[in-house]
């Protein structure tokens, strides 16, 4: 039987392969691990660790959202625009525009970790737009009001040497409320992550510079002055969440060093300690749930 005659493509291959010799593996993360694990460790430096938690509740949203759905897993990394706007769609009833803007941003970032490609574009932008639109009424956190506010200060004795702990969480809300600051500019996500670059000392407050008791806080970070530092005032209030008397009774049973945290309390174990968010939190909700207030996040203030 006569050989079939070559095809052109043949040809050339042939003649390809003995000019050039065979080209080593692309450059990859298999073919240079040591890269892909540098790559990775300098890649993670882009998001706080805080941020990075939440990103990963957010997968973790995605993911269960997809299982419920019967997508296999192959599909998910990397997902293409169609999975990406059916999950964001699927959260537009329950969620908030944010909330759901905040977990796509997870979605990516897993992406960039795992270093595919996000596939997330103009479709995806207009339906996390639309979202905001759809945004339910109870979804938006409440601010605290002045009710709850005194309500705290009535309900948790502040003066004696044992609630160290209410003394500085009531302090923090005064302020935080008076002050209208953020409370991530007062509190940090854990103690491991008080940082004095980040957040006010004892040093950092100034004496009383007005005949009214009022005082000026100077806060060395702020996330929305691109990281400068910024003066905070902090006026006397006629009311009995009145922020100074807080504060200084705050400062008057724990016995702060100038270089420490300005919400530090002393702890069980007998040391000093920086007031969390989440403590600060738990223990504000404590006290509200018990008296019909429905609880708060930290963005509420």
């Amino acid at each position: 039987m006569p050989l079939a005659d070559p095809t052109l493509e043949a040809i050339v291959s042939k003649a390809m392969a003995s000019i050039h010799p065979q080209l080593p593996p692309p450059i990859s993360a298999v073919s240079f691990p040591h890269f892909a694990a540098h790559i990775d460790a300098v890649v993670t430096n882009s998001w706080k660790d805080s941020t990075l938690a939440g990103y990963q509740l957010s997968m973790n949203q995605f993911l269960t959202f997809c299982s419920a759905n019967n997508i296999h897993s192959s599909f998910t990394l990397p997902a293409n625009e169609f999975l990406l706007c059916a999950f964001a769609t699927f959260e537009a009833s329950s969620r908030s525009g944010g909330a759901i803007a905040n977990n796509m941003s997870g979605i990516q970032a897993w992406h960039i970790l795992n270093g595919v490609h996000y596939q997330g574009g103009i479709r995806l932008a207009y339906t996390i737009h639309g979202a905001q639109w759809a945004t339910p009424a109870d979804s938006k956190c409440l601010p605290v009001l002045l009710s709850p506010l005194t309500c705290l200060s009535s309900c948790i004795p502040t003066s004696h040497p044992s609630n160290l702990l209410d003394a500085t969480c009531l302090a923090a809300a005064d302020c935080a409320t008076w002050g209208q600051a953020h409370l991530g500019k007062f509190l940090p996500v854990s103690q491991a992550k008080f940082s004095p670059h980040y957040f006010p000392t004892v040093a950092n407050l100034c004496p009383i510079s007005t005949t009214g008791c009022s005082r000026m806080l100077f806060l060395p970070w702020s996330k929305t002055a691109c990281k400068c530092s910024e003066d905070l005032f902090l006026g006397c209030q006629h009311t009995p969440s009145d922020l100074i008397a807080s504060l200084d009774n705050h400062l008057s049973i724990n016995p702060l060093l100038p270089c420490l945290h300005l919400f530090a309390y002393l702890g069980p174990s007998g040391s000093l300690v920086p007031l969390t968010k989440q403590k600060f939190l738990s223990r504000c909700n404590d006290v509200w749930s018990q008296h019909g207030y429905p609880a708060i996040s930290g963005h509420s203030f």
